[in-house]
């Protein structure tokens, strides 16, 4: 599939990613919660190791604004986003929801803990967005920014059959600031494929199938209950036996 000009670049990359984006969307851990019979373990598990690897991925935004130019819209979102999301009011919201659901609230923010499939993922971004042209740095941002689409906007009209501290964290992802987020990383893909030429529309292309591969090792990882993961107490996740209703 060749893109056109007057096709969406962030399209084109859905588009060309497809069977790599629907593993992503379609994730056996995902479906597990539509269904209600996501484990207690394997929801905690993906949110224990998710604050210190968004430490990260708020680094590339900080990254991609010192080099984006002046006046810049994506500039504008992220700064909103860098401002409005910060990082230990989001720990402090997992232990709540971890502490509601009956469950250790242990949420990281250290690296070590970070688990190897978001470690990999954190330092992917974070090269990009020191290697690469802000365009680039969106594409690779965006797949993790989706998240808007890929729980908030299904789950909204179909909400998940569990119970209601999960659906309360659904929810979160139904917000203005993410949604224009997400908005502008395609915008900015758009505007870089119409003057990046052939190399600079590649760069874009597989940065974001990188991301991808990488969004789906981090569900990968949540639903075997096992990344590796270097813990200072030793409390790996273990019974998957008990479900979220």
């Amino acid at each position: 599939m060749e893109w056109q000009a007057d096709m969406s670049f962030a399209a084109y990359c859905l588009a060309d990613a497809d069977e790599l984006w629907q593993r992503y969307a379609r994730h056996e851990w995902i479906e597990s919660l539509a269904l209600g019979s996501l484990t207690d373990e394997r929801f905690a598990f993906f949110h224990r190791y998710d604050v210190a690897y968004s430490a990260d991925m708020h680094r590339a935004l900080a990254v991609g604004v010192a080099k984006a130019p002046t006046g810049c819209d994506w500039a504008r979102a992220a700064l909103r986003v860098l401002y409005e999301s910060f990082i230990l009011d989001k720990q402090q919201r997992k232990q709540r929801l971890l502490t509601r659901l009956g469950l250790p609230p242990t949420v990281p923010l250290a690296r070590a803990a970070r688990g190897l499939s978001r470690d990999a993922y954190a330092n992917h971004v974070l090269r990009v967005g020191w290697e690469q042209p802000t365009g680039v740095l969106a594409a690779a941002l965006l797949p993790c920014a989706m998240f808007t689409e890929i729980i908030g906007a299904r789950f909204a009209t179909d909400p998940p059959a569990t119970r209601p501290e999960i659906t309360e964290w659904v929810k979160g992802y139904v917000n203005e600031c993410d949604a224009d987020m997400t908005r502008r990383h395609a915008e900015l893909m758009d505007e870089h494929a119409l003057v990046a030429g052939s190399e600079g529309r590649r760069a874009m292309r597989a940065e974001f199938r990188r991301s991808v591969e990488y969004q789906t090792r981090v569900f990968d990882a949540a639903m075997s209950l096992d990344d590796d993961i270097v813990t200072t107490g030793g409390d790996k996740p273990a019974d998957p036996t008990r479900s979220i209703r």
